[in-house]
């Protein structure tokens, strides 16, 4: 028995020596199959395990190659397990790790790698998410405190740092995400929750101050020769912006509300092209996307809002290479208290009317927009110059070419109402389109309003140097027109009434813009009838005029007017008159007239050419008559029983200052023989019988016989008119043909004898009183 004891005594023994050096020799063992595995200098130490534990105070390895270098760093590794299920199943309860640090330094970027890569594919079935828990190295893995160093040219530096819990069924996992663009301080410490299962249900979350920044859900597929995903994310705009902030610092936009929601269904092949254009061919996608952001005060460029807010639902496909966007109808964009220099609204929002479709090939053969198709809210439009302007909605459509840049536009509002120097405008109705290129643009412009009734088109054209417009108007009834010239000609006369006529206009617009464009404008009056209280009516005026003003603020005008009929207490037949007119600059007017001739009383009245300042005429001219009837002059006066024929010719010098008229030593005279016969009332008769004087002065003229009529005509700017005028003839019925010379001076008032017509009254009390001295 002693002998056998002894026999025994080296097994103990033997394989106690063993548990001694167990760890020595473990370390060199796992040290080798490290170092084939590419691992450089590995240093591992190692207990001497328990029953169901063991410790490894401390790991460090390092790995270096694919132009990139690993270094990991691990202590107080605890690993526990189950003596049974290690020797039987070759499993490890749990792994415990306190802290790792893990450092990656490349060489060069991801990118940068990829281009120069020998390879055309990454087999993504050589790294399945599932190998977590396939291949896992315990039933539970638990890291407290992970901390792993990125670094790259050309890339943002990442430092992450935080827990992993893994188990066979699921991988949990916060980390803290420190991230450092290229040559910008670090963005604010983030956090990422993630939690991945088995069968691939897939949970990540991004928050800032325990604040939500992103979260994304949903399930991933990586079996098989395609791979794919189909995720719900939903983005906080705010918490988002706020963290990007220093990447933005002058982003015009500060949200106050903001969130995307988002599904996503994608695939791709497992076998995956690093060629980008091969790896977009061979991916697929389809997006559903709402867009609600609502922002505080904003600024682009000159245009500033205090609010502001847009809704977009969008959906969005790619196959192929081509993307396919389509955006629905309700999405729109909105701001309050929006203004610029020179105009300002208090509300406006662009509304989506029709979807909106996009296809784009992202290898760039071809995009093709569709139409746009907008309506335009305006609320609490205010315009310098201008006291009020209210607008209908706008209905705006667009068509965008790419290739080459070019949009087809198209804005019509229904009413738009413009007050404008305490006056209002007609309602307008505006259509505009035309067509947008990077260097010009061209379109056509619409007005109609109904009250007057009228339509104005104009065709134009803009570019960087130069503007042009024709525009024309529909015929406009004058009467339609006349309570706007009375409210927006100050000067227009209340008494002044267009019965009759029709108004049509033309022109163009030439300058290097629209704001700074020489006018031109042809004005025709067809057709007009008018009166004037009892100062004037006229009967078929038709008138031919141009209009210019010029860019140094010139306005020049002539034209031609033509009148049927004037009567003014003398009827005035088919009268023309041409002029010209210029004003310049600084207010100063010249207005020079053609030649005229009145018809009138039979005969005519010449003026000769006359240039004066309108704003303050000044000037002297010599009227000519000739072969005016005398007959026809005595039907005006509508004397009862006082006739007479013979032509007048004669001269009348007329002097104008301001709105004085005066004639001196006018003189006019008879040009052939005539006749004046006098039939006198029946009681001027009467008085007759007792005037032997006055008696024998009505014998006279009952059948005068004239050889000359001589008339010498003086007038005051008062209106007094004297009429000095000598008789001589004689009458073959009165004492046997006696001569007869007989003087006779008129005084009247020709402005009130004009409006009454009742000269030829005053003439017959006048002769009675020369008579019976």
């Amino acid at each position: 028995m002693r002998k056998l004891l002894w026999l025994l005594l080296p097994v103990p023994l033997l394989l106690l020596l063993l548990y001694i050096a167990l760890p020595y020799v473990a370390r060199s063992l796992i040290e080798q199959w490290l170092s084939d595995q590419g691992f450089h200098t590995p240093r591992i130490e190692l207990t001497h395990p328990g029953w169901s534990s063991l410790e490894i105070p401390s790991l460090s390895l390092s790995q270096r190659g694919d132009e990139r270098q690993i270094n990991l760093q691990a202590s107080d590794i605890s690993i526990l397990f189950d003596p049974g299920r290690l020797l039987l199943n070759r499993e490890i309860s749990e792994i415990r790790i306190p802290r790792v640090q893990i450092e990656i330094t490349a060489e060069r970027s991801i990118e940068a790698r990829i281009e120069t890569s020998a390879a055309e594919n990454f087999d993504l079935n050589q790294v399945p998410p599932t190998l977590l828990f396939q291949y896992a190295p315990a039933r539970r893995l638990v890291i407290g405190e992970a901390q792993i160093d990125y670094q790259a040219p050309d890339q943002p530096s990442l430092n992450a740092r935080g827990n992993i819990d893994l188990t066979r069924e699921q991988l949990l996992s916060r980390m803290q995400l420190d991230i450092t663009p290229q040559q910008q301080e670090t963005l604010a410490p983030v956090y990422l929750d993630l939690r991945l299962q088995s069968d691939q249900q897939l949970s990540l979350a991004l928050l800032r101050n325990n604040m939500l920044m992103a979260q994304v859900s949903g399930k991933l597929n990586t079996e098989g020769s395609t791979w794919g995903a189909a995720l719900s994310s939903n983005i906080e705009l705010i918490p988002l912006q706020q963290w990007l902030q220093s990447l933005l610092p002058n982003y015009p936009v500060a949200l106050t509300e903001g969130r995307l929601d988002a599904q996503l269904t994608t695939h791709w092949p497992a076998q995956l092209p690093l060629d980008g254009t091969q790896l977009i061919q061979a991916l697929s996608a389809e997006l559903s996307s709402n867009l609600s952001l609502r922002s505080g005060a904003l600024s682009i460029d000159e245009i500033e809002a205090e609010h502001g807010d847009l809704e977009l639902t969008a959906h969005a496909s790619l196959s192929a290479s081509e993307l396919q966007l389509r955006v629905l109808p309700g999405s729109s964009v909105g701001g309050k208290a929006v203004h610029a220099p020179g105009w300002a609204v208090q509300d406006i929002r662009l509304r989506l009317e029709r979807p909106f479709e996009l296809v784009h090939s992202l290898d760039g053969a071809r995009t093709e927009p569709g139409p746009i198709q907008l309506v335009v809210t305006p609320e609490g439009m205010e315009l310098d110059g201008v006291d009020s302007l209210s607008l209908s909605p706008l209905e705006v459509g667009l068509q965008i070419q790419p290739v080459p840049l070019g949009v087809e536009f198209r804005l019509n509002s229904k009413k738009l109402d413009l007050a404008v120097a305490g006056k209002q405008l007609p309602s307008i109705a505006t259509q505009l389109s035309g067509q947008w290129h990077p260097d010009t643009a061209r379109g056509t412009l619409r007005l109609q309003t109904q009250t007057p009734e009228t339509e104005l088109n104009a065709d134009w054209r803009l570019s960087a140097t130069d503007f042009h417009a024709d525009w024309r108007a529909s015929p406009l009834n004058l009467p339609s027109l006349q309570p706007l010239l009375r409210q927006w000609l100050a000067a227009w006369p209340s008494d002044l009434v267009l019965n009759r006529g029709e108004l049509r206009l033309s022109g163009q617009l030439t300058g290097p813009s629209p704001g700074d464009a020489a006018v031109s404008a042809a004005v025709a009056l067809r057709s007009t009838d008018l009166t004037w209280a009892d100062h004037i009516e006229a009967e078929g005026v038709d008138a031919d005029l141009d209009v210019q003003y010029r860019r140094n603020g010139s306005l020049s005008s002539g034209g031609v007017v033509h009148a049927d009929l004037l009567r003014t207490g003398i009827d005035i037949r088919d009268t023309q008159l041409a002029y010209r007119y210029r004003q310049n600059r600084d207010g100063s007017a010249q207005m020079t007239t053609q030649p005229l001739t009145l018809n009138l009383l039979g005969g005519r009245i010449e003026l000769p050419a006359i240039t004066f300042d309108p704003t303050a005429p000044s000037f002297e001219t010599t009227a000519t008559l000739e072969q005016i009837q005398l007959s026809e002059a005595l039907r005006l006066y509508q004397q009862p029983g006082l006739t007479g024929e013979t032509a007048l010719s004669g001269t009348l010098p007329i002097r104008i200052k301001g709105q004085d008229i005066e004639i001196s030593n006018g003189h006019i005279s008879s040009t052939t023989p005539g006749w004046i016969r006098y039939q006198p009332s029946t009681e001027l008769e009467l008085a007759a019988q007792s005037n032997p004087g006055l008696q024998l002065a009505l014998s006279a003229l009952s059948n005068l016989q004239l050889d000359q009529l001589d008339l010498g005509v003086h007038y005051t700017p008062n209106g007094d008119l004297e009429l000095n005028s000598r008789l001589q003839g004689q009458n073959p019925d009165w004492q046997q043909g006696r001569p007869i010379d007989i003087t006779l001076n008129i005084e009247e008032n020709l402005l009130q004898l004009l409006r009454s017509l009742q000269i030829s009254q005053r003439i017959g009390e006048s002769l009675q009183k020369q008579l019976t001295r």
